[in-house]
């Protein structure tokens, strides 16, 4: 039961570039459609290019939209809002203060 967690967890930790990548193939392919009608070919590649990079921005802004909306969806793919892996967000902890009669600046040493 723990490997298909783990399987599933890192499915979930790779989905968010998985999207990325589908829809700047599919951007790209739709602006080679558009591009065969350019007599241009260099116009025709930077327009393949450009299809593609929105599309890919696109459907990520889209994607983390719907993560941050989705709770269960995140905690089921093991990410947090941002699409990053919950395992390697470091965990903030308290910072020790310094006794009352130290008057030491972080810059100081012993």
């Amino acid at each position: 039961m723990k490997f298909l967690r783990f399987v599933a967890r890192l499915f979930g930790w790779l989905l968010t570039p998985i999207v990325a990548s589908a829809a700047s193939f599919f951007g790209a392919a739709g602006g080679a459609m558009i591009a065969r009608h350019i007599d241009n070919p260099m116009h025709g590649l930077i327009t393949s290019g450009v299809c593609a990079l929105v599309a890919a921005v696109v459907v990520t802004w889209f994607w983390l939209h719907w993560l941050r909306l989705r709770p269960e969806v995140r905690h089921a793919l093991g990410v947090d809002e941002s699409g990053a892996p919950e395992a390697f967000i470091p965990e903030i902890e308290n910072e020790e203060q310094p006794a009352a009669g130290d008057k030491r600046t972080d810059g100081e040493s012993d």
